[in-house]
């Protein structure tokens, strides 16, 4: 009899198509470990997940190779950035440790699994107060002051426009650390500075995800959007200075 090979691949094809479609995103958890004042890890039914909150940038609380771009960017020493980050993480902690969840997510990362390239998930995470009202924890820890807007990935306008409003409102009166002076690192790169690659010849936003891979080497800063356009440089499309 001749060999027919094909309904073993209609076999491992449905076998494939089976194994895809039990790969879900958790959308209830409770909040585990709070690793900074962005990135919390979240317990679900299915085991633990990473989550970066999308549209927030924290100071950072642990020795990385960010925490040494940041450094050389604001001209600001690791210990006091550190320092910041330790602040920004407890509040994070206070907010959310230990209570229940509610994860949303982006549309405009569902091509990319809502991944960034370290594989955290980029979403809205959404807990109750005490009162049991919904609380943003996204936009509240920029509200309250430990966290920056940040457009280092795509997301919705309407989030983008209320967190920095949110920003604008926690800088003017000055609260959680914006009270520590106008010269703390993580906001001393106005939102009007960019950061250009002088190998691709493209301008970011200081927050920009692009920024922590690129070369030192190869970053130059300029006081403004118009500065690097008149230098040759054009705009990421990604976080779109």
């Amino acid at each position: 009899m001749r060999w027919q090979p094909f309904p073993m691949i209609v076999v491992v094809f449905a076998a494939a198509r089976a194994h895809a479609a039990t790969i879900t995103l958790p959308s209830t958890g409770k909040v585990g470990k709070v690793i900074d004042g962005d990135t919390v890890v979240v317990k679900a039914e299915d085991g633990e997940h990473t989550l970066r909150l999308l549209g927030v940038e924290a100071p950072e609380a642990h020795a990385s190779a960010k925490l040494d771009a940041d450094a050389s960017l604001s001209k600001q020493d690791k210990e006091t950035i550190l320092a910041l980050g330790k602040k920004s993480a407890d509040f994070a902690r206070q907010l959310c440790e230990g209570k229940a969840c509610r994860i949303e997510y982006d549309k405009a990362n569902a091509a990319k699994g809502h991944r960034d390239i370290y594989g955290r998930l980029l979403v809205y995470l959404w807990i109750k107060d005490k009162d049991d009202k919904s609380i943003l924890v996204n936009g509240h820890v920029i509200a309250q002051g430990y966290a920056r807007a940040c457009t280092a990935y795509p997301f919705d306008k309407d989030y983008r426009d209320l967190f920095v409003r949110h920003q604008q409102d926690a800088r003017e009166a000055r609260r959680g650390l914006w009270a520590e002076g106008a010269d703390i690192p993580w906001p001393k790169l106005s939102d009007a500075a960019v950061v250009g690659n002088k190998k691709s010849r493209k301008y970011h936003l200081p927050t920009c995800s692009s920024v922590e891979r690129m070369s030192p080497d190869n970053r130059v800063q300029f006081d403004s959007a118009d500065a690097a356009k008149a230098q040759g440089y054009e705009p990421c499309k990604v976080c779109k200075p």
